[in-house]
């Protein structure tokens, strides 16, 4: 590779990456890291800064719209010119693709990040292609909501068009509720401004939600698999408190497993998922049987999905996608190697629900059978927080067990560890861990 120049994008925590072991041989300073300030520590800034594989390293405020990583992101590039793009969250998909067109860079381009961030347009594109999805639309104003109630009737729900981690969305479920949010739903950005159109109605489904989680290589999806959330929707304000998020892979026997890929693969070719990117498509199964698009993402689910896929022996799907977007590995190499991978077991996550007020006890997993990995986010004594997104977590716990029976029995002791054990509570004497 002649004079690379790696451009790294992340809103999330970078100790979650390790690019330069991913993209190993290239020289030093050949990578340059935009990060989130919010999402890594002073002291891990520091280190990355002084790590010779990096050229620039950068965390920003107001990471999603701070229009100075563009500018600064134009100044460096017209000193070392980037070779590569690479986004991995939600947040950074649209802004890749843009300045991709603008240096003239290989990889995915506007038309095709805007198809999977707006879930307007994506709904239109699969249902183009004769791929099933429930009925939703735009939200440009009050009068189209009103329209689609009336054609639908409720409940309904409502959400961003863009925007990630079920920030927003919300269920409409009788006429009060619809009084209200004609109220104030349709709120501006800007004081005294009027609404500008950001929001998506759609049908609303009680039923169970899935996702599949996979990575293109060419013109298909080389490695995909399914799993069952434990909520049956992605609410922020139904779970914001106490419900703990979370989901498990299936067992190839499940009755569901085949359609579910075959689903997600017909969405991700009338997507036209781009070679080299990971997908996150989440999918509604109704009563009947039948399938329906909640939404797709060009990029790796979060939680601990990717971990838990991983730890399961199934790829590493953000150092797969490292790898073959930086063009460091063989196409049809990287196919049959994902293709012939099959997990040695199944896992499950489960993120800790933060809440506010203190602290007091805190669940132990050192004894509790079939735990891969756990992490805690807070202490007895610490302060807590309101949940702000789905991913917004006070720890997490990884369960694996051999089969799809066994595993739903580490979770639910996993989940009977955490509702008993993470307690919080006004300021007073910390409670013995549990």
């Amino acid at each position: 590779m002649p004079h690379p120049h790696i451009l790294l994008l992340t809103l999330h925590d970078p100790t979650e990456f390790a690019f330069p072991a991913w993209l190993p041989g290239l020289p030093p300073g050949a990578l340059s890291l935009v990060l989130d300030r919010d999402s890594v520590t002073a002291d891990d800034l520091t280190a990355l800064a002084a790590d010779p594989a990096y050229g620039f390293v950068r965390a920003y405020p107001n990471y999603l719209n701070n229009g100075n990583v563009y500018a600064d992101l134009d100044a460096l590039h017209r000193t070392r010119p980037v070779t590569h793009i690479l986004a991995f969250g939600e947040d950074d998909v649209l802004r890749a693709a843009r300045l991709r067109e603008r240096w003239g860079l290989p990889g995915q381009g506007v038309a095709s990040a805007a198809s999977f961030r707006d879930k307007v347009l994506a709904r239109a594109q699969v249902q183009a292609a004769g791929v099933p999805a429930h009925p939703g639309a735009a939200l440009n104003g009050p009068l189209d909501l009103l329209d689609f109630v009336a054609a639908h009737g409720l409940p309904v729900f409502v959400k961003p068009r863009t925007s990630s981690g079920s920030v927003f969305g919300r269920q409409i479920a009788d006429p009060a509720a619809l009084t209200a949010f004609l109220e104030s739903g349709f709120a501006p950005r800007v004081p005294y401004a009027e609404y500008v159109s950001d929001l998506c109605v759609e049908t609303f489904h009680p039923g169970r939600l899935y996702h599949v989680d996979g990575i293109a290589v060419g013109a298909q999806v080389a490695w995909s698999w399914p799993s069952q959330y434990l909520t049956p929707g992605l609410e922020i304000g139904a779970f914001a408190q106490t419900q703990v998020v979370g989901s498990f892979m299936l067992s190839r026997q499940d009755p569901l497993f085949g359609p579910l890929q075959t689903y997600a693969r017909a969405v991700c070719a009338a997507l036209n998922l781009p070679s080299g990117h990971t997908f996150h498509a989440e999918i509604f199964v109704h009563e009947d049987g039948s399938l329906s698009l909640c939404e797709i993402a060009c990029r790796t689910g979060g939680g601990r999905i990717n971990d838990t896929l991983h730890r399961a022996g199934g790829p590493n799907l953000n150092e797969w996608q490292c790898r073959l977007q930086a063009g460091m590995v063989d196409e049809a190499a990287a196919q049959a190697h994902l293709q012939a991978l099959e997990p040695a077991q199944l896992c499950g996550w489960l993120l800790f629900p933060p809440q506010e007020g203190v602290c007091l006890r805190v669940p132990d997993f050192t004894e509790l059978p079939g735990v891969q990995a756990a992490q805690l986010n807070i202490a007895p004594g610490e302060a807590g927080w309101a949940r702000g997104f789905s991913g917004d977590a006070a720890g997490h716990v990884v369960m694996g067990a051999p089969d799809g029976p066994a595993l739903a029995r580490a979770m639910g002791a996993a989940l009977a560890r955490v509702q008993e054990g993470l307690v919080f509570g006004p300021a007073e004497a910390v409670l013995p861990p549990c």
